[in-house]
């Protein structure tokens, strides 16, 4: 008999979800039991306004359904739910849609990434979600590509190479969507090259066909070998003599003040954090 521990996806509760119907999907949240966004809102509170659940019903919840994903590896990804569909990511960036009344898997999107890419994950082969934006579901894989699905069916729209494949570079995180454009970070500090944020237009409201890079913040830079350093005090006090590390500087300071990128340029400004 197989005793290998599968991970499984849970619901937990016994309260009604009669509300729920599966229609594509919208990022602007028409309902309080909608979580169309990574951390639900765009400033990321992970706070859900339902009040079904308190601390006198606290007692009723019970396992509605669970559903294995068929992998003992890690499950990281903040499912999203909208119009009654919930959909998440699972290991070596496979999505995946289901009903969020019974469990039942709509559609499995697997973008067979290398197994090789392995070497460049720091963390295990996971993913940590999608975004949605009006019929489509927008998925970063480990082997540096974005792309688009249709919600209804799984079935890839688009697919872009964001990084430079031939390097170590890796993508875990959950995309996101602002002013017109479907925004990713590409990772691998780790293993010696240099991570940035970048950004693409929506086929459809900028373009009439594939994504096109809008902008890559910070900008790419020349390599250094045997280094993994890439950011330093923007203390007036700290002398700088690689010309690759000129541009760290206005990114952070010893104060706490960091400079978040514009969503239409990539430019920087000041915010409190």
């Amino acid at each position: 008999m197989n005793t290998r521990p599968y991970i499984s996806l849970l619901l937990v509760g016994a309260l009604s979800m009669a509300a729920c119907k599966k229609s594509s999907p919208s990022r602007a949240s028409s309902g309080a039991a909608d979580w169309t966004t990574y951390g639900r809102t765009n400033d990321e509170q992970r706070f859900s306004p339902l009040d079904q659940i308190n601390e006198q019903k606290i007692g009723q919840l019970g396992l509605q359904w669970s559903r294995e994903l068929g992998t003992s590896r890690g499950l990281e990804a903040t499912p999203l739910v909208s119009n009654g569909v919930i959909y998440t990511t699972g290991e070596w960036s496979v999505a995946y849609a289901l009903d969020a009344k019974t469990g039942e898997i709509l559609w499995t999107f697997d973008p067979k990434v290398p197994r090789a890419r392995a070497r460049f994950i720091c963390c295990d082969v996971v993913n940590r979600g999608v975004a949605l934006y009006h019929d489509k579901v927008f998925l970063g894989t480990l082997d540096g590509r974005l792309i688009a699905l249709d919600a209804k069916t799984g079935k890839p729209v688009w697919d872009v190479v964001t990084v430079d494949q031939t390097k170590s570079y890796a993508i875990t995180g959950a995309p996101r969507v602002a002013k017109g454009l479907v925004l990713i970070g590409n990772a691998g500090s780790e293993f010696g090259v240099r991570g940035c944020v970048s950004a693409y237009d929506l086929p459809g409201i900028r373009s009439s066909t594939t994504p096109n890079l809008i902008w890559s913040t910070p900008a790419p830079a020349t390599e250094l070998p045997g280094t993994a350093i890439f950011a330093v005090p923007a203390a007036a006090t700290i002398s700088i003599s690689r010309p690759s590390l000129h541009s760290a500087p206005p990114t952070v300071n010893w104060s706490g003040t960091i400079r978040s990128p514009q969503a239409k340029t990539g430019t920087t400004t000041p915010r409190s954090h």
